[in-house]
């Protein structure tokens, strides 16, 4: 993460010679704003652990499609009762919102290890496999002497005809 931006983030962590220290709260774009240091010189499990109970907390107390700049400046109390909150347990949620991280991590899988461990998962990639036929799924219209994507309304049937070979 470039430093001078750590700041202008929703979350930024810096590394310090004492142990890394996390800011909250930035926000660029038009409507820029510093973010808060909420906690210093944290080692690795305390920085993860502040940073899980920020991130559900904020999941649980802001409206939808609020950024956390003005979910902040719109708390009573602001940084002070943030900091109350995630680090002293004011509330007494922080079992809880770890917890809560901890069932919402397990639930989580990729995808793409799960498609690449189980083969028949990768028999819906079979067809872009070391094959010559086109994918009907796929079409290009021209434009300016290149190629392009066929938006739906461009799109053209296609029904698949294999030849016996």
């Amino acid at each position: 993460m470039n430093v001078r931006k750590r700041r202008g983030k929703d979350v930024g962590i810096i590394a310090t010679e004492k142990g890394w220290n996390l800011y909250v709260c930035g926000n660029g774009g038009m409507k820029p704003r510093h973010a808060d240091l909420l906690a210093a010189d944290l080692d690795r499990e305390t920085l993860l652990s502040y940073l899980d109970r920020f991130m559900m907390f904020y999941i649980r107390t802001a409206d939808k499609l609020t950024r956390t700049a003005p979910w902040l400046d719109n708390m009573e109390g602001g940084i002070d009762y943030l900091r109350s909150v995630i680090i002293d347990d004011k509330l007494g949620l922080n079992a809880h919102l770890e917890e809560e991280l901890a069932r919402l991590r397990a639930a989580v899988a990729c995808e793409w290890t799960e498609t690449v461990n189980n083969p028949a998962a990768q028999t819906r990639f079979k067809h872009f496999i070391n094959s010559n036929q086109r994918d009907p799924n796929v079409q290009v219209v021209p434009e300016r002497e290149q190629h392009r994507p066929a938006t739906p309304y461009e799109r053209i049937p296609v029904t698949l005809v294999e030849e016996n070979a």
